[in-house]
């Protein structure tokens, strides 16, 4: 029996994304999930209608290039996502959008700590937009040894935010 999407109406095909009292399209998943950073299994179709409502209005945004899933960029439109999961950016917001020419700044924040002759760093980029507006992505909450590999992986992954965001 062929199925359609609870959101459009669209007959689905092969690509199709379960929700608790049905499923839903690629192009009405793209929204719901809010740039494909959650997770739409346990939620029925009332909410789903309620985020699509919402969120339906963001501006058209095509991933080209992404970092981890720190930062998703889209070239041709001149955008920068930040997905805003909770575990990264230290605070519980949507997804948000901005253009390149909206980014002032970007710094890596560190605090720095010595605990039994080892020190410890955590790590922090710090982005600052137009209208005085700021956000935070978290790479590493707590201080952990400078010397470890999460450390040496995440510091690297820092630098590749930071220069990717000085080439736009």
């Amino acid at each position: 029996m062929k199925q359609d999407c609870v959101i459009c109406g669209q007959p689905l095909g092969f690509m199709k994304f379960k929700c608790r009292d049905g499923a839903v399209c690629k192009k009405c998943y793209r929204i719901v999930s809010q740039e494909y950073t959650q997770t739409i299994v346990d939620r029925d179709t009332s909410d789903l209608l309620a985020i699509f409502e919402k969120y339906k209005s963001q501006p058209d945004f095509d991933i080209t290039r992404r970092i981890n899933q720190y930062l998703l960029f889209d070239d041709p439109h001149q955008l920068i996502c930040l997905p805003n999961n909770r575990k990264y950016s230290d605070a519980k917001l949507p997804p948000e959008f901005f253009s390149y020419r909206s980014l002032k700044s970007c710094s890596l924040v560190q605090d720095t700590i010595e605990i039994k002759g080892k020190v410890r760093k955590n790590l922090e980029l710090k982005l600052s937009f137009d209208d005085s507006i700021e956000r935070k992505i978290v790479l590493i909450k707590k201080p952990i040894e400078v010397n470890s590999s999460i450390y040496q992986s995440m510091n690297k992954v820092a630098n590749q935010i930071i220069n990717n965001l000085a080439k736009i």
